[in-house]
């Protein structure tokens, strides 16, 4: 049999293929196509062949994509071709370039380089106890303020939890499909009757004042509706992290920024902030804006 194009109809309950060149399908294209009958178990056989395909095209297109699929295979090659002195030894200076600069990295090859340690961490813990690190953590005892990374569709084996509210801070660049997959977008949240709110912000930046104001408001708004909300970033340590200390610091003047930073890492120990990130929120405890706050 050649293989052609084909559509799948739906009809009453039942499924068939229909001929390429039917009315039903004549206005999409033209070309020509077999008729595979034999009752509605063989289509939903073929139908599930055709969506593993799709898949495994999917994932082939990620991997042809991925700069670090590149640098990797870079390597292994230099490796290979070296004279044996060398083999071992000038593979590394890319790395160590890579890690020096990880800083000046192009968006999707940073984006892959901490997305490499989230995942890694996340299988070994499976493995290894003392290594095991949720997704996201609940920081506070009704169970409303919840903290972690962006989800994937698979972090939940394809059943992800259910929030009222999501919070995420990251940049468009970095909710685009990796060598991983692609995080969880807006739609999916909707679809979900999640409510859904975005703010950009690079990664190992801080964010702006008005920023955490925003975000420490929405958070607050969020908790009074009863519904809770989920703050996540890209990684869940740090951006995430700054705008929930924002709002445990509008909930209590007398809170410190180390205090509510400690807070947090009852429920999720490895959050912690860069000096520039730590100086923002001090200088956000200091000087709150006008608008947006609420103590």
């Amino acid at each position: 049999m050649t293989t052609t194009e084909f559509f799948t109809t739906y009809h009453a309950g039942s499924q068939q293929l229909i001929p390429h060149d039917s009315e039903e399908t004549q206005s999409l294209s033209s070309g020509r196509i077999y008729i595979l009958s034999g009752g509605e178990s063989d289509t939903e056989d073929l139908v599930e062949d055709v969506s593993t395909l799709s898949k495994v095209a999917d994932y082939a297109l990620r991997l042809f994509k991925s700069p670090f699929v590149w640098s990797v295979l870079a390597t292994v090659v230099l490796m290979i071709a070296l004279p044996t002195p060398y083999r071992f030894f000038i593979p590394i200076i890319p790395w160590v370039g890579i890690t020096y600069f990880s800083d000046r990295l192009p968006g999707p090859m940073h984006r892959e380089m901490t997305l490499v340690h989230t995942f890694v961490r996340d299988m070994l813990s499976k493995c290894i106890p003392p290594m095991h690190q949720e997704w996201f953590h609940t920081i506070d005892e009704d169970k409303k303020l919840h903290l972690g990374a962006v989800p994937f569709q698979d972090t939940f084996n394809n059943n992800p939890p259910t929030f009222g509210s999501i919070l995420v801070l990251s940049t468009e660049k970095e909710m685009g499909t990796t060598i991983f997959g692609a995080p969880l977008q807006e739609s999916y949240w909707v679809g979900a009757g999640t409510a859904y709110k975005f703010v950009v912000c690079e990664d190992r930046q801080a964010l702006k004042k008005k920023d955490l104001a925003e975000c420490a408001k929405y958070i607050d708004e969020q908790v009074k509706n009863e519904g809770g909300v989920y703050v996540c970033c890209p990684n869940g340590r740090s951006r995430s992290a700054m705008a929930m200390v924002a709002y445990l610091l509008g909930q209590d003047k007398d809170l410190s920024v180390d205090a509510a930073l400690k807070k947090i890492q009852e429920s999720r120990s490895f959050v912690s902030f860069s000096k520039t990130q730590k100086d923002a929120l001090e200088e956000f405890k200091k000087k709150p804006p006008k608008k947006g706050w609420f103590w």
